[in-house]
Parts: C-alpha cells; sequence; structure tokens
C-alpha cells in the first residue's frame, strides 16, 4: 500500500493497518473491515510483535477538516483473533518539506491515544501549529483515525 493513499480524500479505502513498531508500514489499506481481518489472519507470521487496524476518520490541514461520510455509523464486531474492540482516537502527522517532496509520516516515539475524536483534533491543531511556527515553510496534514483493534501477533 502506498502510505500517501491515506491522505486522498477521495479514496473510498478507509480501514487500514499501522505496525507502530515499524512506523513506516502500512500494510493494508481497504474499503471493507472484512477484508483487512481476513489478510491480516493470512498473514499473522510477518514477523511484527502486534499490527493496529484503524479507521480513517478525517484529514486535519491548517485551514480545513474533511471528514470521510459515515464512518462513525459502521460497527465493527466486538472481538477479533481474541483481541477486544479498542476506544479511541489517534493522530498520524504527515510533513512535506518542500513542494516537490512527498508527504512523509513524522516519526515519533508514541502515538498518543485520545479519548474521543475532538480531543484528538485539538492536539492535531495544537502539533500542526507548533511544527508551523518552528518551520514555516512545510506543509502539514494529520490523518485522525480510530482504533479498531491493537492485535499482538507473537
Amino acid at each position: 500500500m502506498n502510505r500517501f493513499q491515506l491522505l486522498d480524500e477521495q479514496d473510498s479505502r478507509i480501514y487500514f493497518t499501522f505496525v507502530p513498531h515499524h512506523p513506516h508500514l502500512f500494510p493494508l489499506f481497504e474499503q471493507h473491515l472484512e477484508t483487512v481481518l481476513e489478510r491480516v489472519e493470512s498473514t499473522i507470521s510477518s514477523g511484527y510483535s502486534k499490527i493496529w487496524i484503524l479507521k480513517k476518520i478525517a484529514i486535519i490541514c491548517e485551514d480545513k477538516i474533511s471528514y470521510f461520510p459515515d464512518n462513525e455509523l459502521l460497527i465493527e464486531p466486538n472481538t477479533f483473533m481474541d483481541t477486544s474492540i479498542q476506544e479511541g482516537y489517534i493522530i498520524l502527522l504527515f510533513i512535506k518539506e518542500s513542494p516537490s517532496a512527498p508527504f512523509e509520516l513524522q516519526p515519533t516515539r508514541s502515538i498518543e491515544n485520545h479519548r474521543n475524536f475532538e480531543d484528538a483534533q485539538k492536539a492535531a491543531t495544537e502539533q500542526i501549529a507548533s511544527l508551523k511556527k518552528a518551520s514555516p515553510h512545510i506543509e502539514i496534514k494529520a490523518l485522525g483515525a480510530k482504533m479498531i483493534y491493537d492485535i499482538p501477533l507473537k
């Protein structure tokens, strides 16, 4: 999966996987959760210690927020691979250093889990403002996502 597709507001695929200890790995990106779950089960021996299954909620920029419609209305199964559905929202920041450069995921030591999307959105806005103050030339997009499953694989 091309991680830049995550920032495409027109892309109808909303479910994706993220490997937290390998922050540039987004192995799966699908329109339906069932497809992600089937593929996660078939790739268990991937060598990763854990994988997150997430749902895109919005793209947050300096001057606008683009929501993916009806995402919050979709219901996920309560458990998958003995893992209960998770609560909370995360923000992944992508930075573009120059107009010709691609967006790159900003490295982070840990990703903060927010209780609701409003708190995640506020945190993203504050992080964007702080980064823009330090480096006004960069372009930043934040992907707001809902945590669905945190699956340990070993």
